[in-house]
């Protein structure tokens, strides 16, 4: 899937005096999944995620060196770093942090590592501990948009005809109803992001058997009412 965010990182990736990437954003947008595409552009890829690995919180309790930092975290995951060729990922940031604080060290003193670094919850950190000024680059992530949702269904002269808007005569009966089955699709999916991002907050659990039965027959709702077509929701 096509998201309109993957263009900014990829010329980051390319910049030479590329700052370390704070890439903010709600949750279940899609942060860790894009930056594991832009992992896929460079020879390694390491990515560390605080939750699932606490252990590698103690790293950066000794001191926060960049040189020392890749090279312990190269030796606790067993993978190879080489700035310029490795991006470092530290997934939901917000729970140690001293990695967010030794951001600004990898600028100073190892501007050749790429590192990338995204969390659910940053924002509410970053109002504790400060970003550090000049030092750190910020991207925010938005939900998929209607644009990349119809990238995402091969739709790309519909996409044109949006965004470009050269002819203003309306579209034929078929062309609208097509428009309209695809932006309740959209919706609909949209929605369903929402109920699973609600289902994983605590004590909603028992919600989900509801709430998937109702996404389900609003999308047979839909489909059977403005297009015979299925789509890839």
């Amino acid at each position: 899937m096509k998201r309109i965010i993957f263009s900014a990182l990829r010329s980051w990736k390319e910049q030479a005096a590329r700052k370390p990437l704070l890439i903010r954003g709600a949750r279940q947008v899609g942060k860790t999944w894009v930056v594991r595409e832009l992992g896929k552009l460079f020879r390694n890829f390491v990515e560390v995620n605080f939750e699932l690995y606490p252990e590698a919180k103690k790293i950066f309790h000794l001191n926060l060196d960049p040189a020392r930092l890749i090279r312990d975290l190269a030796l606790l995951l067993g993978k190879r770093i080489v700035p310029g060729e490795t991006l470092i990922f530290f997934d939901e940031i917000q729970e140690e942090p001293k990695a967010i604080q030794a951001l600004r060290y990898f600028y100073e003193l190892l501007p050749a590592q790429h590192v990338l670094a995204a969390g659910s919850l940053l924002d509410f950190e970053l109002e504790k501990t400060g970003m550090p000024v000049g030092r750190v680059s910020s991207l925010y992530m938005y939900p998929l948009s209607f644009i990349e949702f119809l990238a995402a269904q091969n739709e790309a002269l519909l996409i044109e005809m949006i965004v470009e808007r050269k002819d203003e005569t309306p579209v034929s009966a078929p062309v609208h109803q097509k428009l309209l089955y695809l932006s309740l699709s959209f919706s609909i999916l949209r929605w369903r992001s929402l109920f699973w991002g609600l289902i994983r907050l605590p004590g909603c659990s028992s919600l989900m058997p509801l709430l998937s039965t109702g996404v389900k027959s609003l999308k047979l709702l839909w489909a059977s009412r403005f297009w015979p077509i299925p789509l890839s929701i």
